[in-house]
């Protein structure tokens, strides 16, 4: 699992799919549907970036 941090988004590459979530608070991310992505966030990736020290709302 690949963590890219960019301007105001975190993207994740999981089992090459990307998903995309917009910075939303300090360490909070939020998931930017609009990523390509029509699957929902896996539990893996959420909660890798919890062990992270993120805040993540999946949807």
């Amino acid at each position: 699992m690949d963590l890219t941090i960019e301007d105001a988004q975190v993207v994740v590459d999981y089992e090459g799919t990307d998903y995309a979530f917009e910075v939303v608070g300090d360490n909070e991310l939020e998931y930017d549907d609009t990523s390509g992505s029509d699957a929902t966030v896996p539990d893996a990736v959420v909660e890798e970036l919890e062990t992270r020290g993120y805040v993540v709302y999946p949807e």
